[in-house]
């Protein structure tokens, strides 16, 4: 074999690839799950979070902010919102993570989502001027 051919079979071990096949499939899995089922998520989050709010004496607090945001944005609990958003990209980076066998692709697919991540927020904050 010359040194400009690369091999076909990865260094990577076979039980390492199988591992993480697995937990992409189960993230996937995970991921669809979550989007059918949407509304039961959120009316979980939303009763965690205010059983949170509750127990260190924060709710009036809590409900703050929540009244300041138009209806047309969302209806739902913002920190509900906030750790479904979290969560959800957590499993799809986890999805990319297992896909992607190179660390510097995986830099870049963090930075593309930090620069999204960045857009939105100074477009909510452009929105709020």
């Amino acid at each position: 074999m010359s040194d400009s051919e690369a091999p076909l079979v990865s260094s990577t071990s076979y039980p390492v690839l199988l591992g993480r096949n697995l937990g992409a499939g189960l993230l996937i899995v995970a991921l669809f799950w979550v989007g059918m089922h949407n509304d039961q998520v959120f009316a979980v989050l939303t009763r965690a979070w205010q059983r949170i709010f509750l127990m260190f004496g924060l709710s009036t607090q809590a409900a703050g902010p929540q009244s300041g945001v138009s209806t047309l944005v969302t209806t739902r609990s913002l920190p509900a919102v906030f750790t479904y958003s979290l969560l959800y990209t957590a499993a799809c980076l986890g999805v990319l993570y297992a896909a992607l066998y190179d660390a510097a692709r995986m830099r870049l697919v963090l930075q593309l989502y930090g620069a999204v991540f960045a857009a939105c927020a100074l477009l909510l904050l452009g929105a709020g001027c």
